[in-house]
């Protein structure tokens, strides 16, 4: 396209002929307290075997505003009760989600085991971490030190870190 002396780039536009086959929204279901905030996502399969995320394009659907509000793909805790959600996109509809918000909910993280296998020179760790608690934990990190000089303090990054984007209530990952 032209505008005066303005030439944009060339644009490659495929469309195909592939349908919308379902959506799934993780997590499947939530866990949380008044006050939290949940990142939700939607993944769409089409036809043609592809899949992608959705999560901007799909309507949020909640059953009880007083409990859960959606904004963009977020879900916010607003009020104490159970409801349900679903996201849908050109007349389809997701899993259903349900979402039980609670007071004084709280996460509650704890290290079930620490497994190990050394060479000589590495060490790989395999951590089991469970939530204990009655609601979710999002978006944290697990850090881990291999000889600390001394005791590390909240905010240090360990020798060797990952991001946990959800782990609900009474789950348990191995990291």
């Amino acid at each position: 396209a032209t505008l005066g002396d303005v030439e944009s780039v060339a644009l490659e536009v495929s469309v195909t002929d592939a349908e919308l086959l379902g959506l799934t929204v993780e997590p499947a279901s939530v866990s949380a307290s008044v006050g939290d905030g949940v990142t939700l996502s939607a993944k769409a399969a089409f036809s043609d075997g592809s899949q992608s995320d959705a999560s901007a394009q799909v309507r949020w659907i909640t059953a009880d505003g007083t409990v859960a509000q959606i904004t963009g793909s977020s879900l916010d805790a607003v009020g104490e009760g159970s409801t349900e959600i679903v996201a849908e996109w050109q007349g389809t509809q997701s899993n259903t989600v349900s979402v039980e918000i609670l007071k004084n909910a709280e996460a509650d993280l704890r290290i079930l085991s620490i497994e190990g296998t050394t060479g000589d020179d590495y060490i790989v760790a395999e951590i089991t971490l469970k939530n204990s608690g009655d609601a979710d934990a999002s978006s944290f990190w697990l850090d881990a030190w291999s000889d600390p000089t001394s005791t590390p303090s909240v905010g240090e990054y360990g020798d060797q870190y990952q991001l946990v984007s959800h782990l609900g209530a009474g789950a348990t990952t191995t990291l």
